[in-house]
């Protein structure tokens, strides 16, 4: 994340989110498998449907600014991880290249632990290069 913020000329600390916005581009870091001690509202639905198309679920009660940057966006680079964190070893994120946003479909989900409902919003991306055989294992496609 730290590379990618340098990349783009801002500030490699800023990297506490998962969605980012340049102009028409969004960045997405996503881990597909969650820890299972995570907090169900940050439990998101980001998975590989096929080989060239990922679902993507946006942070929770995303901005009106932002959902807005989402809608006008050109395309979508993404950057996935199986997982955070592995044998004690945190894994890199690895560039899975560009897509387009599909399919908007809004959620809404209550809080066990708050009440407060939730909302978040799903979408389809499809990728303009399929995912290479040797990520497809891990990342959920191949069996």
């Amino acid at each position: 994340m730290d590379q990618v913020q340098l990349k783009m000329l801002k500030d490699p600390d800023h990297n506490q989110k998962g969605t980012y916005f340049y102009g028409d581009e969004v960045i997405i870091f996503a881990s597909l498998k969650k820890d299972a001690s995570l907090e169900e509202r940050l439990n998101y639905k980001d998975k590989f449907l096929e080989d060239n198309l990922f679902q993507w679920e946006c942070e929770n009660n995303i901005s009106s600014s932002d959902l807005q940057s989402l809608r006008l966006s050109k395309y979508a680079h993404l950057f996935i991880r199986k997982v955070a964190e592995e044998h004690g070893v945190r894994l890199p994120y690895t560039y899975v290249g560009t897509g387009v946003f599909s399919n908007e479909r809004k959620q809404e989900k209550i809080d066990q632990t708050t009440g407060k409902t939730n909302v978040t919003y799903l979408y389809d991306i499809g990728m303009e290069e399929v995912l290479p055989e040797y990520l497809q294992y891990d990342f959920g496609i191949a069996q």
